[in-house]
């Protein structure tokens, strides 16, 4: 079995906020394993796999990252983790039409980040293809 949080558990048992019987049921190994803001040298590898995975689920042929998306990926904190990564490459391996992703294809956020603000046309795109896709998916089910 194998139990993860963002939680220190030895000080929520301490507290009292969680279960100490359950605590030394579950602690037999810890590891440690910090946030990706701490492991930046993480974040390349692991959009790479999560851009292979969701290119082969979505049966498209996109092989990288230009140069934009790979700096403000590095530069973006990650608050949400890994699942925060995942998500945001599979939402762009979804909109890109391109054989590389783009920061026009990345949330809004990381644009700005980047400091390379879509102009509206680019955004009315988006949003037109974003709508596309969500009815298509309406259709199906």
């Amino acid at each position: 079995m194998l139990a993860a949080t963002n939680r220190n558990i030895e000080e929520a048992v301490e507290k009292g906020e969680f279960r100490a019987d359950l605590y030394y049921r579950l602690n037999v190994i810890t590891i440690h394993v910090p946030p990706l803001r701490e492991r930046k040298e993480d974040i390349l590898l692991l959009a790479n796999e999560f851009l292979a995975k969701f290119s082969k689920k979505n049966k498209k042929d996109i092989r990288g990252f230009d140069e934009n998306v790979s700096e403000v990926m590095l530069n973006y904190e990650w608050p949400g983790n890994v699942r925060e990564l995942e998500n945001t490459i599979e939402r762009a391996v979804i909109l890109c039409p391109y054989d590389s992703v783009t920061t026009d294809f990345l949330p809004r956020k990381f644009r700005i980040l980047a400091d390379d603000t879509a102009p509206h046309d680019e955004e009315f795109n988006l949003i037109q293809t974003e709508k596309r896709i969500i009815l298509k998916a309406l259709d199906k089910s």
